[in-house]
């Protein structure tokens, strides 16, 4: 139950982060193309005025700040490993840790129980690195 409803909320949280990436990167390019434009109005000033500016536009750009569009790409790999682990802990709660809560009270017996959660602690040891 708790892992699903993590993965529930790692669902939604996935979807924004999507769309948040989405819209930095659109915001990126609008940004750029707004310093385009600035730049060719200047040289267009430039010209009418009588003035020499042959600056090209990557020495232009160098000092405007259009944004990173890969700012938000370690958040996804975060999510994605978070996702991952998350994933993992489900698969061993369901072949431990429900199968506990499905038995009867009357029907525990404390060493079978024992056996089950540590098979479930036994198959974490098999998880990667990343996501132990």
């Amino acid at each position: 139950m708790i892992p699903k409803r993590a993965l529930s909320i790692l669902n939604i949280i996935g979807a924004r982060i999507v769309q948040t990436k989405t819209e930095w990167i659109r915001i990126c390019k609008v940004k750029e193309l707004i310093e385009v434009e600035i730049y060719k109005q200047r040289q267009k000033q430039a010209k009418e005025g009588g003035l020499d500016m042959q600056v090209d536009f990557e020495s232009h750009k160098r000092g405007a700040d259009f944004g990173d569009p890969r700012k938000l790409d370690s958040l996804e790999d975060d999510y994605l490993g978070l996702k991952t682990c998350w994933t993992l802990l489900q698969q061993m709660w369901q072949t431990s840790v429900e199968t506990v809560f499905d038995t009867p009270f009357s029907a525990y017996v404390f060493k079978a129980i024992n056996e089950k959660l540590e098979s479930g602690r036994k198959s974490m040891d098999s998880f990667d690195n990343r996501s132990r």
